[in-house]
């Protein structure tokens, strides 16, 4: 099949919705697909040297309106040379506006559900200091109109979650025509190198932004720390609230026990993070993040607050096996005692997940990739 992908912006290392849509296409193109991208802009230059023809929308500044026409008269320009049309999230919602015969079957692929984001955004405690940022909130409401739009244009809908699909189908209905589709591990990396961390190290690897837990995270570290005062935690990430982030840190006193390694761009920094860290301590609705920590063998611990209502990753699977522990509405005492209890166990019977296989068929973007490809021949052989 010839597919266009259309996302404002492709990203290898931030950004959970535009590195993920890449990581499919090159699963898909390793099942013999030919794959061309439409975006507004790429965050890294490598994805130049990647093979894949990639249109940009020419626009000399983003804003949804004018990539969603850009993106609409390249398919109407260029429809006859695509089977399929797969669009990253609802800033293409024109191109669903395109009537059936005069473009191809178009999936829409939800990352989340927009009017979760917006609440998110609300009530996140950073907020306070930062209301300024009111108007990402608002913009994620907005985007859920464009979302809404998608949803009833697209002849089917892909949601990255069993939580994004409830969200989803509570507000607009059409469940019939929504699936999930999971976000993936590139590879399985466990069991990890014999040279990795015994000492008790947690880690974190988020933007430096609002929905990403952070002051309950140091409320959590606090806790660790006053339980354990030699425990190390290693945080990875960049954003324009860093400087922020290490103040609290200073204000709590336990700068000592941080290290900051600055953000992840090459797989060896990835490699080298969670190399170092014992756990993966997640205290908001699990990302791509918790999912490359297990595929490096790493269990994580979820501390989710009902105020978060992100929409989050599916790990039931990680639960059973016992690589994922999953706490809501904890307080910062209760989490950093299961911090401690998850490490003893975890120590006793070692990182690894007991069924590799399932992680294999179920996680892997290959496994992911032939599920999507099914689903892009069953639209096109219905609609045609």
């Amino acid at each position: 099949m010839k597919i266009l992908i259309i996302s404002n912006m492709l990203s290898l290392w931030s950004g959970g919705h535009t590195r993920n849509i890449f990581q499919l296409a090159k699963a898909l193109r390793k099942l013999g697909h030919n794959i061309e991208f439409f975006v507004h802009r790429i965050s890294d230059p490598e994805i130049d040297d990647t093979g894949f023809v990639i249109h940009k929308s020419g626009l000399p500044k983003y804003n949804i309106l004018s990539f969603s026409r850009a993106a609409e008269q390249f398919v109407r320009y260029n429809s006859n040379q695509f089977d399929v049309i797969h669009c990253n999230g609802g800033s293409s919602y024109s191109v669903m506006g395109i009537p059936l015969g005069k473009r191809p079957p178009a999936v829409l692929h939800l990352r989340a559900a927009n009017y979760r984001n917006s609440l998110a955004i609300f009530h996140d405690d950073l907020l306070r200091y930062y209301p300024r940022y009111l108007k990402q909130g608002i913009g994620a409401y907005f985007e859920w109109y464009f979302d809404k739009i998608s949803i009833s244009g697209a002849d089917h809908v892909f949601c990255n979650s069993r939580e994004t699909l409830e969200a989803v189908a509570l507000k607009v209905g059409m469940r019939n025509k929504m699936s999930v589709l999971h976000n993936g591990m590139e590879s399985l990396n466990i069991p990890y190198n014999e040279d990795s961390t015994t000492d008790l190290t947690v880690g974190y690897f988020a933007r430096f932004f609002l929905q990403k837990g952070w002051l309950y995270f140091f409320a959590i570290a606090k806790e660790i720390l006053r339980i354990n005062p030699k425990m190390k935690i290693l945080i990875a990430g960049k954003g324009e609230l860093e400087w922020f982030v290490k103040k609290q840190i200073r204000s709590l006193s336990i700068e000592n026990n941080f290290t900051f390694v600055g953000g992840i761009d090459s797989e060896a920094k990835k490699q080298e993070f969670f190399r170092n860290i014992s756990l993966f301590l997640c205290p908001t609705a699990p990302g791509t993040t918790s999912l490359e920590a297990l595929s490096y063998g790493v269990p994580v611990l979820v501390a989710k607050r009902s105020k978060d209502v992100t929409d989050g990753l599916d790990l039931e699977f990680f639960v059973n096996t016992g690589d994922v522990r999953q706490l809501i509405d904890a307080t910062p005492l209760q989490v950093a005692t299961e911090n401690f209890q998850f490490h003893e166990e975890l120590q006793n019977r070692g990182n690894v997940s007991n069924d590799v296989n399932e992680i294999e068929r179920e996680y892997l973007w290959g496994a992911i990739a032939r599920k999507c490809a099914a689903k892009y021949e069953y639209i096109i052989n219905v609609k045609n």
